[in-house]
């Protein structure tokens, strides 16, 4: 009983996790740290997510199913490489007040 809300509670900070990462770089900047350390871990680790290894040892399942299912999607992960890229582009045009000023600056380099 305990063990399966222990589960519970960590496929939601999970899931939490997952939609933070995608979509808070909205809100924060400092999100796209985060999301190019998950992007790293997840090509340092042959595209597996960490978390859901971990939920494997633990519990015996993951949040996308019964057995040993590490991989994440491959739309997955292009959403989330969208989004960064996204997200870099929108905080430069931001630091420098118009996407037409920063490109001016990138290629004037």
């Amino acid at each position: 009983m305990i063990l399966n809300t222990i589960k519970y509670i960590f496929f939601i900070f999970h899931l939490l996790g997952i939609f933070t990462v995608t979509i808070g770089w909205l809100y924060d900047f400092r999100i796209l740290y985060i999301q190019s350390i998950v992007i790293l871990s997840w090509k340092l680790n042959n595209n597996q997510c960490l978390l859901t290894q971990i939920e494997y040892k633990l519990f015996h399942s993951t949040l996308i199913g019964n057995g040993q299912k590490f991989v994440v999607p491959t739309r997955h992960r292009y959403i989330l490489y969208i989004n960064f890229l996204l997200g870099i582009l929108y905080y430069c045009c931001v630091q420098f007040d118009s996407c037409l000023l920063f490109s001016l600056f990138c290629f004037s380099l």
